[in-house]
């Protein structure tokens, strides 16, 4: 559990995509489509429906940095048990994951959750199966 890193959560995941702080909600929607802006906060889909659909408020009236929620970078070297912490502690839905300077992938809660969950399934896997070993060699022949 305490060797695996950020970077071995984002094998297979699409880069992140940036826009400007001040760009609208809907140049935000035309981004999440491609990836050649520079970087800013986190705008997810979710943020797009809870501040602009939900309150039926202009897209082209609101900026990407006011649909926005801040996040924290972690090198992609960074073991999970770590960063885990850090966004259960901080109540953080999304973590940027870094290569030198360059965002190179957005981790959820949900993926590290279930990271945590896999983790510690495999752990009672190995004790239950080390019980039952020793059950077999106590056992006296009858």
């Amino acid at each position: 559990m305490r060797f695996a890193t950020l970077g071995s959560l984002i094998t297979g995941h699409r880069g992140p995509s940036f826009i400007a702080p001040s760009a609208s909600a809907s140049e935000a929607v035309r981004q999440l489509q491609q990836d050649d802006a520079p970087p800013v906060r986190i705008v997810s889909d979710r943020h797009l429906v809870e501040s602009v659909i939900a309150q039926r408020r202009d897209p082209d009236a609101m900026t990407a940095l006011e649909l926005s929620e801040p996040t924290e970078s972690f090198d992609r070297a960074t073991t999970l048990d770590i960063a885990w912490r850090r966004v259960k502690d901080k109540t953080l839905t999304w973590v940027a994951v870094q290569e030198g300077s360059r965002v190179i992938a957005l981790v959820s809660r949900t993926e590290m959750l279930e990271w945590v969950v896999r983790s510690q399934e495999d752990e009672v896997d190995c004790a239950i199966n080390a019980v039952k070993r020793l059950a077999f060699s106590n056992r006296r022949p009858g």
